[in-house]
């Protein structure tokens, strides 16, 4: 069963929720590790020390950082992704553009070749089409006495 507009934009949006969740646990996880490398120096003034080993942390950081922005940035993309719309059988496979009762070889969305047009159309349904009528045999009689001729 294919699922509907909504129910598709509700998974997306689910999905664009945990994304979010997941940078700011991230975030988090990074800011209390930054911390008690501070804490830990100050309270031991060893802040010689503190420093050497907050800049590892620090560079850490920085990854996550870019990692989170990465995931923000795309968040869309990925929601997308994870949560595909439903592909009719006859619609295009690139741009999801109706390709029913199309005649071309091309989508005329976007271009993309499509395989629709090459199929031959279904054949008659055998209840519903009928036979030629058979020919006539031999002369055709005379009309009846009195009727018009035209």
């Amino acid at each position: 069963m294919i699922p509907d507009l909504e129910t598709v934009l509700r998974r997306r949006h689910v999905v664009v929720i945990f994304i979010r969740a997941a940078v700011l646990l991230m975030l988090i996880w990074w800011a209390i590790s930054v911390l008690d490398e501070i804490v830990y120096g100050v309270l031991t003034l060893n802040l010689s020390s503190a420093t050497w080993n907050f800049l590892p942390r620090l560079a850490s950081g920085i990854v996550w950082l870019g990692v989170a922005g990465a995931l923000l940035l795309f968040q869309r993309r990925l929601a997308a992704l994870l949560v595909p719309m439903g592909r009719r059988i006859d619609s295009c496979m690139r741009c999801g553009y109706a390709l029913k009762d199309l005649r071309s070889d091309v989508c005329p969305e976007c271009g993309t070749p499509t395989h629709l047009a090459r199929t031959p159309p279904p054949a008659p349904h055998p209840q519903t089409s009928r036979p030629p009528a058979p020919p006539a045999a031999g002369p055709v009689p005379p009309p009846p006495p009195g009727f018009p001729r035209s």
